[in-house]
């Protein structure tokens, strides 16, 4: 009886449990390494300790992990680049208004009356018509001989595109299969 696993077919499970074992070892090692230097980077920025490192990156995080490593007074300061974008912000929309005054004229006080008007149901406005709902696609068919010719398909190193213009599916519904069968990672 053959089994796969992490994308390769084995004879026994012996085979596929000692390929299982030695994946696993491999990325128990792989941890260890990158906690090792984890650990390192305090030093590597002139600091002492993690906590000292978090801190000073913490002022580049979101507001919300802001809010959690230096409290809530600290998450509303806004960096020195974040307050000149605000700021330029302002200053942007300060004159769009300007000139939007010197555009209109006396007729803005009939537009402002119809709209009051408006508001208080006296004079009828236009409707808007409404947009129709944009069509959803259906979720595709796959029976099992489809999805067992995909696999055929994948082992004779056909793409994920390729695959589903032959079955006339999208390439997430391949890529789905493909997770599915353990097939991902190649």
């Amino acid at each position: 009886m053959a089994i796969r696993t992490l994308g390769k077919k084995y004879e026994s499970e012996s085979e596929a449990i000692r390929a299982l074992q030695s994946e696993l070892s491999r990325l128990e090692e792989q941890k260890q390494a990158r906690a090792g230097t984890l650990k390192s980077l305090p030093k590597q920025a002139g600091l002492d300790s993690v906590d000292e490192l978090i801190r000073e990156l913490a002022e580049y995080g979101s507001p919300a992990l802001r809010k959690k490593v230096l409290g809530r007074a600290a998450a509303k300061k806004k960096t020195g680049a974040r307050k000149k974008k605000a700021a330029s912000k302002k200053k942007t929309a300060g004159r769009k208004k300007r000139a939007t005054k010197k555009k209109t004229t006396a007729g803005k006080k009939v537009a402002g009356k119809k709209k009051t008007a408006a508001r208080k149901g006296s004079v009828k406005t236009a409707s808007k018509k409404k947009t129709p709902a944009r069509k959803r696609r259906s979720r595709a068919e796959l029976t099992e001989s489809m999805v067992e010719e995909m696999r055929k398909a994948f082992d004779a190193k056909m793409t994920g595109k390729e695959v589903a213009g032959k079955f006339g599916v999208s390439p997430s519904t391949v890529h789905n299969v493909k997770k599915r069968l353990g097939l991902t990672g190649r």
